[in-house]
């Protein structure tokens, strides 16, 4: 009995070593994978693109990164950001070395653009970051005559009707596959290239014309040849323009006038139907970008209910001060997700910017009537906007910042 208790001792002992180096073994590879790898949470590699090129403004010098692996994502920011741009794949780098190693191997790179949000959040919080869509949506409430538009559009409407008349522009519906083809391939395709120098924003044929609902297909004439068309989405309650081209894209058409024609066009018939609101779609979120000018220009604002897709946002990381980003920055008002979640207008300033207080106004009418509620300024030097200019917007909402804390 004795020799049997003995023995029973003994594995009882052997089997407490070999739970206690076993619980040392993993202490050790935990504090190995922290010190070297760090949160074990975190143990990603990130790709890493290096971007180089020039303003759109003022063509002065630019470096950014972007972190992810979405193409498309890639592209468009490539065009928001750069009137000419190189591109450099890096080595794929640790979730945790991103900043660090971008840093010290680029010191003029002025912004990091990463499309996962939650690394931001996690790694860069007491960072000036901002969330911004990659296309803000948009709808106009044609709840009035056109009448009413054209004035409270100020020119928009009222040089849409010019044109129309100058040009003779007229329209007609069509369901032939011969128009259809003729749209997508020599007015769609030859627009996006053109217009957008971005590949990656066009959609199949299948795509354009497929659907659950249905989709009318709306032809602009001029002297009865067929200039442009647009594809209207008919889903109950919520029509929306979805595609439109112009043929061979020919902007010098645009300048006539011929997709005003459509829009001009598209609201009269669907007022008919009792229609009180069009939606007509993304648009960037740079409020001196074109197509979002046109847009504003047009009584479209953001679309509240459905202002943006979760998955367009990138996190844009402010890291360093340059003449650079300061171009881009001071001459691209923009829309982004705050941490309230409320879509809100960035302007920033630098010295002599504004010539006079109608430049300082235009612009920041420009951000409210896109449908912002809110507007931040960032403001480079001392006082480059006279705090007698600020009265005129003492209804809005507006703060302002020093734009030197932000990076």
């Amino acid at each position: 009995m004795n020799e049997i208790s003995i023995k029973y001792k003994k594995v009882k002992s052997y089997i407490s070593n070999i739970i206690c180096l076993l619980s040392f073994l993993r202490q050790l590879n935990y504090k190995f994978q922290k010190v070297f790898c760090g949160k074990i949470s975190e143990q990603i590699t990130l790709q890493v693109t290096l971007l180089k090129g020039l303003t759109k403004n003022h063509r002065i010098p630019l470096v950014c990164a972007y972190v992810g692996d979405n193409q498309k994502k890639l592209e468009h920011w490539k065009n928001l950001l750069f009137s000419v741009v190189n591109d450099y794949a890096v080595e794929s780098l640790c979730a945790n070395d991103v900043k660090r190693f971008l840093r010290k191997q680029y010191p003029d790179l002025s912004l990091i653009l990463f499309e996962q949000l939650e690394h931001v959040k996690k790694n860069y919080s007491k960072t000036n970051s901002f969330s911004i869509p990659g296309f803000i949506e948009t709808v106009i409430d044609i709840d009035v005559s056109m009448k009413n538009l054209c004035h409270k559009s100020r020119s928009g409407y009222g040089n849409i009707q010019r044109l129309i008349s100058t040009h003779k522009l007229s329209f007609n519906w069509s369901e032939s596959d011969t128009d259809k083809k003729d749209f997508y391939f020599n007015m769609y395709l030859p627009y996006i290239k053109e217009r957008h120098k971005d590949e990656s924003l066009i959609v199949s044929y299948e795509d354009v014309f497929g659907g659950k609902f249905p989709r009318k297909l709306m032809l602009i004439k001029k002297a009865n040849h067929i200039v442009a068309g647009g594809v209207a989405n008919f889903v109950p309650s919520h029509i929306s323009l979805a595609f439109w081209g112009v043929r061979d894209g020919h902007f010098d058409a645009v300048k006539q006038g011929v997709l005003g024609a459509i829009y001009y066009f598209l609201i009269e018939e669907i007022r008919k139907e009792g229609i009180d609101r069009l939606f007509i779609g993304g648009t960037p979120p740079i409020i001196n970008n074109g197509i979002t000018r046109h847009k504003i220009g047009i009584l479209a604002r953001i679309d509240k209910e459905n202002p943006y897709k979760h998955a367009d946002l990138v996190s844009c990381v402010l890291l360093k001060d340059t003449e650079g980003i300061r171009d881009f920055l001071a001459s691209s008002p923009y829309v982004y997700v705050a941490k309230n979640g409320d879509l809100t207008g960035a302007v920033w300033v630098q010295p002599n910017k504004y010539s006079c207080i109608t430049d300082f106004e235009k612009e920041i009418n420009l951000v409210f009537r896109f449908g912002v509620d809110k507007c931040n300024i960032f403001e480079w030097g001392k006082n480059p906007v006279p705090e007698a200019w600020y009265q005129r917007f003492k209804d809005n909402k507006i703060i302002v910042y020093r734009a030197e804390k932000s990076f």
